[in-house]
């Protein structure tokens, strides 16, 4: 018995090394990334906070959902956030969640106490939960819509084209990624599942990317604005790539903050954010990600998405795990 248990004991002890070891080898290599790769697992590692500051004084939770790979959505909004709690005098934690769905439940939940959010969360958030900060308006040549992206080598013309192949989204409640390209196929009389002959969930748009040019996916639907981005910053990988298809432009992904959170940390907050585009420090980390400047957010910009939600929720073939 003791040898049965010394041999068992031995497999999964490789097992579980082999697992790590290949685990961070896939997330060292999901882009060629310059940065240090953030592992989801491991907290305090995503965690940043002003030095200056008492450990012991409470931090405001900003999180941030994984649009892009972990180490990616880290570098973007870090240096940003850094900035903004600087100039609120706030002192924060920074916390990513592996998904918009994860970071929705946070928000509602007041385990978030703001965050950067797709505008596919805010639609389906609780909005007795939250409220509405601000929203970005982008840079010439950054616009907020969904676009269909293939390989440049392919022969697909047409959205009808995609009928049988594979469909790279990134997330369920994506709104770029997955709600908008749903109505676009539903709106042809079929549903995305059959539709297509599978249907990958990446985890984030530049994953989707990877997926069509590795030949993973026939096709993937991302946002713009992190096409635009990888068209700057990797143009190799772009070049095989090419839009199939684009959605009108919608309402900006906003800054979402609990309803829980005081109202003097709230309006501290958005003077921040509506101030980063005063001065030469401010516009160069907005310059970074793309945008000119952030503006006070109200509903009504966000009625046409609000209305192909609606469209998306009264049709129960398209919905997803």
């Amino acid at each position: 018995m003791k040898t049965t248990n010394f041999y068992f004991n031995a497999v999964v002890a490789v097992v579980v090394a082999f697992a790590s070891v290949w685990g961070t080898l896939l997330a060292r290599r999901s882009l060629r990334l310059r940065e240090p790769y953030v592992p989801l697992s491991d907290p305090r590692r995503l965690s940043v906070h002003l030095s200056s500051l008492d450990a012991a004084e409470p931090r405001l939770r900003f999180g941030v959902a994984t649009m892009l790979t972990p180490e990616a959505t880290f570098t973007t909004y870090h240096k940003l956030i850094v900035e903004v709690c600087r100039r609120a005098g706030v002192p924060f934690r920074f916390v990513v969640r592996p998904s918009y769905f994860a970071l929705r439940q946070a928000l509602e939940r007041s385990d978030v106490d703001v965050a950067f959010v797709c505008t596919g969360t805010y639609l389906r958030s609780d909005k007795a939960q939250v409220r509405l900060l601000v929203r970005p308006e982008y840079a010439r040549g950054w616009e907020y819509r969904a676009v269909v992206l293939v390989r440049l080598a392919s022969d697909y013309r047409r959205v009808e084209d995609l009928a049988g192949r594979v469909m790279a989204f990134s997330d369920p409640e994506s709104f770029t990624g997955c709600l908008v390209p749903s109505v676009l196929i539903a709106s042809r009389g079929a549903a995305p599942r059959t539709y297509f002959r599978k249907v990958v969930f990446t985890g984030s748009h530049d994953r989707s990317v990877l997926a069509v040019s590795r030949g993973v996916a026939d096709a993937a639907s991302v946002d713009a604005l992190v096409w635009t981005s990888l068209s700057r910053q990797e143009p190799n990988l772009v070049s095989r790539l090419r839009v199939l298809w684009r959605s009108p432009r919608f309402g900006e992904p906003p800054v979402l903050a609990s309803s829980r959170l005081k109202r003097e940390t709230v309006v501290r907050l958005q003077k921040s954010l509506l101030s980063l585009n005063e001065d030469s420090t401010g516009r160069e980390i907005l310059r970074s990600i793309g945008v000119a400047r952030f503006v006070p957010a109200t509903p009504d910009r966000y009625e046409s998405a609000e209305e192909l939600y609606r469209r998306f929720r009264a049709a129960s073939m398209l919905s997803w795990p």
